[in-house]
């Protein structure tokens, strides 16, 4: 059973389990061993009926290590997929037991409860000259929730003929999650919608500083050196005093050359 993955088959699709690789042969140890050694019965999960418990296929076994492979709504119509390397005819049936703990073994009395029906509204599916990969739709109940389910697979066949029941059996057990709601259609996100202001640029004008000319209070001090008198000049007429106020600037000859 390769959808929902077989116990023994879940390492052909990438789950790190122990490898079976006669998971194509889970059938109850072969023809004789089912009816002539054990009149029938086998393991819940396919093993040979004499195995010591936990059988290898089976909770707490070999293969059965309680990895839950599919989750599932309830009443939700699944597509299981078989792989057939020998159409041997007959048909299939499909049951599940809840467990809802990974080291609790399921029942063949827990199965034969839990009947799954295609979606054809059968209880068995018929073989024809189906061989590879055959699919077909089952309906899970509609009021079972578990965390951990069973799911099983049982194959009948049907070769040997005149030989009545006495023919091979088939199993194939998987760890599956029946969840409570609706199955929700995918959320589809939009991207996020990014709004980028532009950056606000203040600009403070500048500060002009102007230092104001530092005025002194102190009017300055003025020094005026006395101008050298000429020795042996003659002292000018009160004329000069009159008619030349500046006697650097005077234009009458005999103010010029005197001592005021």
């Amino acid at each position: 059973m390769n959808n929902p993955p077989g116990r023994g088959t879940m390492w052909r699709v990438g789950f790190s389990t122990p490898p079976d690789y006669n998971d194509h042969q889970v059938y109850c140890g072969g023809l004789k061993n089912l009816w002539d050694v054990n009149d029938g019965k086998c393991g819940v999960c396919g093993d040979p009926f004499q195995e010591a418990q936990p059988r290898d296929h089976e909770a707490g076994g070999k293969y059965g290590k309680g990895i839950i492979v599919r989750r599932y709504q309830k009443g939700q119509k699944i597509t299981v997929e078989i792989e057939i390397t020998a159409n041997h005819k007959g048909h299939f049936e499909f049951n599940i037991c809840p467990t809802n703990n990974p080291k609790f073994p399921a029942t063949d009395a827990c199965m034969n409860g839990y009947r799954l029906k295609t979606s054809s509204g059968h209880l068995k599916y018929y073989l024809n000259g189906d061989e590879g990969r055959v699919f077909v739709d089952v309906i899970l109940p509609a009021d079972l929730t578990c965390s951990l389910c069973v799911f099983r697979w049982k194959y009948f066949a049907a070769q040997n003929i005149g030989f009545g029941e006495r023919q091979e059996h088939f199993y194939s057990c998987a760890d599956v999650a029946i969840e409570s709601g609706d199955v929700l259609p995918p959320v589809i996100t939009n991207p996020p919608v990014i709004v980028t202001n532009p950056p606000v640029i203040v600009t403070n004008p500048p500060v002009i500083v102007t230092n104001r000319p530092v005025i002194p209070t102190q009017a300055p001090v003025v020094t005026t050196r006395p101008s050298p008198i000429p020795p042996n000049l003659p002292k000018c007429p009160i004329s000069c005093k009159f008619y030349c106020q500046n006697l650097n600037y005077c234009y009458f000859d005999e103010c010029k050359n005197c001592i005021q």
